[in-house]
């Protein structure tokens, strides 16, 4: 049998990588310089899963 590989799939968020430490201490740092203090809990109860552009939206028009 000689199989074609169609399509990869990876997925790194908390599967094969728990980024979310890391980007919210990126976060706080590009926010801190605008003026915003996004805490982490406030970042886990209304941030996860969105885009790096809907974090910075939401969190700019709240400030």
């Amino acid at each position: 049998m000689n199989a074609t590989l169609k399509a990869l799939i990876f997925d790194f968020n908390g599967t094969l990588c728990l980024d979310e430490p890391l980007l919210l201490s990126l976060y706080q740092r590009v926010l801190v310089e605008e003026g915003v203090d996004l805490a982490a809990a406030e970042y886990e109860a209304g941030y996860l899963g969105l885009s790096d552009a809907a974090i910075f939206a939401k969190a700019l028009t709240a400030a």
